[in-house]
């Protein structure tokens, strides 16, 4: 039983979150999960971000950014009415 934290853990679980961080990183922008399903499909992922050091669960592992990131992309998003997807590359800091 580990004192700091009050339980026992098997010597064989994995901590949090280690296995989509250890299994899949992103070594090519090509080939990132997030990028590729936006390509996939332009018309229900209109704008792409990619957020470096975070998993699968970026609304999980970092809230507020995933937070601060809908407040800033969601009026664009209601002012683009249109089908085009974008790219947040293209789009002006």
């Amino acid at each position: 039983m580990s004192a700091s934290r009050g339980f026992a853990r098997p010597k064989s679980a994995l901590p949090h979150f280690a296995l989509a961080r250890h299994t899949l990183p992103p070594t090519h922008p090509s080939h990132r999960p997030g990028r590729r399903l936006a390509e996939m499909n332009p018309q229900a992922i209109r704008i792409f971000h990619h957020l470096d050091d975070v998993g699968f669960t970026p609304q999980l592992e970092l809230p507020a950014v995933t937070i601060g990131l809908i407040r800033k992309f969601l009026p664009l998003l209601e002012k683009h009415v249109t089908n085009q997807s974008v790219d947040i590359d293209m789009l002006p800091a």
